[in-house]
């Protein structure tokens, strides 16, 4: 599948899942249960909002996601910013949509919860993504291949054997990411943002 393609399912199977919220286990604020919860599927699923998340070149969650496929599939992060939807393109979209990106256009608190709520859905989806595999590290010619004839008999039995180990599975090459550095961690996407809150307090 292609980066557009993967795009496209897993937006689909994130309206799917708030459609039907069961064990996402939301609060039942106004801010949910009568904004989030109607509106949202409609606004993932239009067509004129995705291609104004496809067009935020070098700074929205699609440009991370292909980010993150290229980097061993590593997971990206919807970020408030990414639901700030520009007019021109909310003009496009269709009503329940619309209604819900201009909205969130407006309303600072309310696409930080949103946000959080997608990186939780997103925790879900993403295992289950067709991922590209990651790319190999290309071979390199045979060390022996570079060791003179000269070079005295129990150096070159040494290289020898160090070829047959490697053959037999004595090193197992990965491509270089920050997923496979031992340094490297990755707290989740919803770390920061309690979705519980409710700004404009509403019970």
């Amino acid at each position: 599948m292609t980066h557009s393609e993967i795009f496209s399912r897993l937006l689909d199977e994130s309206a799917a899942i708030i459609a039907n919220p069961g064990a996402l286990a939301l609060p039942p604020d106004e801010l949910h249960t009568e904004i989030l919860l109607p509106l949202l599927p409609a606004m993932l699923r239009d067509h004129a909002i995705r291609d104004a998340w496809r067009g935020h070149a070098g700074r929205g969650f699609f440009e991370r996601m292909q980010a993150g496929i290229e980097d061993a599939g590593t997971m990206p992060c919807w970020e408030p910013g990414d639901f700030e939807i520009q007019a021109a393109a909310s003009y496009l979209a269709g009503p329940d949509a619309q209604a819900l990106a201009d909205t969130l256009r407006s309303e600072d608190p309310l696409r930080d919860i949103t946000s959080a709520l997608m990186n939780r859905i997103l925790e879900i989806v993403w295992p289950t993504l067709p991922l590209p595999e990651p790319a190999g590290i290309e071979s390199v010619p045979s060390v022996a291949a570079f060791v003179p004839r000269s070079t005295p008999r129990p150096f070159r039995d040494l290289f020898h054997t160090s070829q047959r180990w490697h053959r037999a599975g004595g090193f197992t090459a990965r491509p270089w990411s920050s997923s496979n550095l031992p340094f490297a961690t990755r707290a989740p996407c919803s770390r920061a943002i309690p979705i519980a809150s409710n700004p404009r307090g509403a019970g």
